[in-house]
């Protein structure tokens, strides 16, 4: 069975409102980490746990560094971390 599950969201505009409307559940230290700014950069990444909690990752360079060590032994994950994306990939979903 699969670990992780993804959902994507795409808004134009609406972006800031909704990880603004996620951040009152993060722990206390990351609410004071992401609460510095209206929203956060695209993508906003967390994590839903089997307890309801939720823990912030951040975004894109926080993913990739989240994601090195976790997928190791995943070729096409450590290449896609090791490379700054492209405007491309907005459009663009490729499942490693």
């Amino acid at each position: 069975s699969q670990k992780y599950e993804s959902w994507f969201i795409f808004s134009l505009g609406g972006h800031g409102a909704f990880v603004n409307g996620i951040k009152p559940s993060l722990p206390a230290d990351q609410q004071e980490k992401y609460g510095v700014r209206d929203g956060w950069s695209a993508p906003f990444v967390w994590i839903e746990k089997e307890d309801s909690s939720i823990s912030a990752i951040g975004g894109c360079d926080d993913t990739r560094e989240w994601a090195l060590p976790l997928f190791k032994e995943n070729e096409a994950i450590q290449k896609l971390c090791k490379i700054e994306p492209s405007l491309w990939d907005i459009f663009a979903y490729n499942r490693a």
